[in-house]
């Protein structure tokens, strides 16, 4: 695939299929599974993630970093890694499934293996796209996920599939996958070697360590919540909790596709720190927009978005999804962009560890004394202190003002836009049905529109411009 753009587009349709895949599949099983069943499955997914994000050992990153199309000679160490841990990985599954409770030889089996194909997919998309097998990429991640939907939309409410029939479903999924991988290895057969060279080995290995301790740290942090309420709440707390901490997609696809550009430019212009300041202020103004204008109605209607995701009986976790959508609206900077530019990845890793440690005994806490309120709120707490903390950080290192790396009278304002209209909305809506989730649709859609709009020529009109110049090219 030679064209830049059909290869963006095809890298970005396919992410949009994983996105649209997982929020369809939560839909599913939310009201196809009692809510206990549903707890279960959450909480052996939510390690599923946090598992096999460290047994990664940063690898994908490492295959991106040492391969490219015309070098193939990390080829066979990063393979002979992701065999090694491959094997290794499944001691790991047992102790944990051990530990965590009482289920059948058949169950652990099936979940194990979905663990072990699970890891290997996340190392999967990374070779073909340093191969240029985006079409591959693309027709393994549509035929498994499509096959996955259908098979557990089919199995829940018509056959009342059970949790291990769910798994044996993502069991399939992962082994569809693993055959588009064996294709791709057949096609780069000719570059691999039977010997594998020890210094190259030597060299990724001294590579990932690093990238190890970060995602443990990061993976950890991100999950601590979960981790908590796996071991203190009931399912049915755990399925509230899970449910209501859910962040939309769209914040983290948009999110990583803005400041995964903002690298090569803040590293250019590192010297001139006036300029890095402007551009972060501006890139800032940018996500309050977009994050503002889809956060802001979703708090308002958050029973309306609880029940129309995962049906009506999750909605009395409300309070809890509002609290995680604030968390959401402190978040329009990816700080790890910024740090990692400026060559601080050191003091980016130690906010990191310290924001672990401050959650921890926040949610510990809190939790002991709110239950599942506490926890929400403890995430709340450790985003907004996390956020001070790393601006105060860059005020120092950039020599500029707080104002001018965080724009927060924009920010401000943006809130009592959101506010005002919002709550307008809102209030309509209320008086004329009351309680209506598949009208409430409508309501949220208008929402959206209005403050994005509003917010395109108050905060910043950059996005207007932008779409405006592109309507005018065609």
């Amino acid at each position: 695939m030679n064209s830049l753009k059909l290869k963006s587009i095809f890298l970005g349709v396919n992410k949009v299929i994983i996105l649209s895949s997982n929020i369809l599949l939560l839909m599913i099983l939310s009201r196809g599974l009692s809510i206990d069943e549903y707890g279960e499955y959450r909480l052996l997914t939510t390690y599923l993630l946090i598992l096999n994000t460290i047994l990664t050992f940063g690898i994908p990153s490492a295959i991106m970093y040492f391969l490219n199309k015309n070098n193939n000679a990390f080829l066979n160490e990063l393979l002979f890694l992701t065999t090694m841990i491959s094997f290794v990985s499944p001691v790991v599954y047992t102790i944990f499934l051990l530990l965590i409770g009482d289920y059948s030889l058949s169950l652990m089996i099936v979940l194990i293996l979905v663990f072990l194909l699970n890891l290997l997919s996340l190392w999967q998309d990374n070779f073909y796209i340093i191969y240029d097998k985006i079409r591959l990429l693309f027709s393994s991640n549509v035929s498994a996920n499509g096959f996955l939907i259908c098979s557990i939309a089919i199995g829940t409410y018509f056959f009342n599939w059970d949790l291990k029939e769910v798994f044996i479903a993502m069991l399939i999924r992962e082994l569809i996958k693993l055959i588009y991988f064996f294709i791709f290895l057949i096609s780069v057969k000719k570059d691999l070697k039977v010997q594998i060279n020890k210094s190259d080995l030597n060299k990724i290995i001294a590579f990932i360590i690093p990238l190890f301790i970060a995602s443990l740290v990061t993976v950890v942090n991100m999950n601590i919540d979960k981790i908590y309420g796996s071991i203190f709440f009931t399912k049915k707390e755990f399925a509230f909790l899970a449910n209501a901490s859910y962040e939309i997609p769209i914040m983290s696809l948009l999110g990583y596709a803005v400041f995964n550009t903002l690298i090569p430019k803040i590293r250019n212009l590192q010297h001139n720190k006036r300029e890095v300041t402007i551009l972060w202020n501006r890139v800032g103004e940018i996500m309050i927009v977009i994050i503002f204008s889809i956060i802001i109605p979703l708090i308002f209607f958050s029973k309306e978005t609880l029940s129309i995701l995962f049906s009506e009986e999750y909605e009395a976790a409300y309070l809890v999804f509002i609290m995680y959508q604030l968390s959401a609206l402190s978040r329009i900077y990816i700080y790890s962009t910024i740090f990692l530019a400026l060559e601080k990845n050191k003091v980016y890793l130690m906010n990191t560890v310290i924001n672990l440690i401050v959650n921890s005994i926040l949610i510990v806490f809190f939790g002991w004394i709110f239950g599942i309120y506490g926890v929400a709120l403890a995430m709340l707490l450790t985003n907004i202190s996390l956020m001070i903390r790393q601006n105060i950080q860059l005020k120092k290192y950039l020599d500029c003002s707080i104002l001018e790396i965080y724009p927060l009278k924009k920010f401000l304002q943006a809130l009592l836009i959101g506010l005002i209209i919002s709550g307008s909305i809102f209030i309509i809506y209320k008086l004329l049905y009351s309680y209506d989730p598949l009208t409430s649709l409508i309501f949220i859609f208008i929402n959206v529109i209005l403050l994005f709009i509003v917010y395109s020529f108050t905060i910043n009109k950059e996005i207007v411009e932008f779409l405006w110049r592109v309507l005018v090219k065609k």
